[in-house]
């Protein structure tokens, strides 16, 4: 589909504060303008990777739409704490980690590269913005690695974090509903007597 109805981002992220914003652009993180289109960008980019792809349901999709902004805005707020704490991963090392995923998903040798490529150009990317990707991704668990460094958790404080936060954790009760249809006035009366002992 065309790239302009792909995710009406600036519908769903508009608000009292960010009628000021530029049109096409979705959102603003730290003074950078996101655009719709860059949000696609991201989306095609995620496919080639992960597989990742819109769903067709119209609830789904707003969700999925929301989603990808979030999770753009995260990765932003990470690159800019990376470069705070001289966070940085050499192109080298980005391209090595693409060319074993290539071997690995796509085959070994040019007709692996070729392929590769073709996939790219089929779901709407490109190499580069795979490559951004790829390093992104691999800044991201060097900070992990360097900001958890020093921290121990043991058993027991896994524990009562658990204890204190149970009810966050907890999957709420679900009940699935049916009608229930009797003949006289009194059944009715009695099922609902047996359900009201219950709750």
């Amino acid at each position: 589909p065309p790239r302009s109805t792909l995710f009406p981002y600036t519908t769903l992220f508009r608000s009292h504060s960010a009628l000021s914003l530029p049109s096409g652009v979705a959102f603003r993180v730290n003074g950078v303008n996101v655009s719709e289109r860059d949000l696609d960008d991201q989306v095609q980019t995620l496919g080639a990777l992960y597989g990742v792809q819109p769903p067709t349901e119209p609830d789904r999709l707003d969700k999925f739409h929301r989603d990808v902004a979030k999770s753009t805005v995260v990765a932003m707020v990470i690159d800019h704490a990376a470069a705070e704490r001289n966070v940085a991963v050499a192109d080298r090392q980005a391209s090595d980690f693409l060319a074993r995923y290539v071997a690995t998903q796509y085959g070994d040798g040019q007709a692996g590269r070729d392929a590769f490529v073709k996939d790219l150009a089929d779901k709407g990317t490109s190499e580069p913005k795979v490559l951004a990707e790829v390093k992104r991704q691999l800044t991201l668990k060097m900070l992990y690695e360097q900001v958890t460094a020093d921290i121990t958790v043991s058993d027991a404080d896994v524990r009562a974090t658990f204890d204190r936060r149970k009810a966050e954790f907890a999957t709420p009760e679900r009940r699935e509903i049916h009608n229930v249809v009797l003949k006289t006035k009194e059944e009715a009366d009695a099922v609902a007597a047996q359900v009201k002992a219950f709750t």
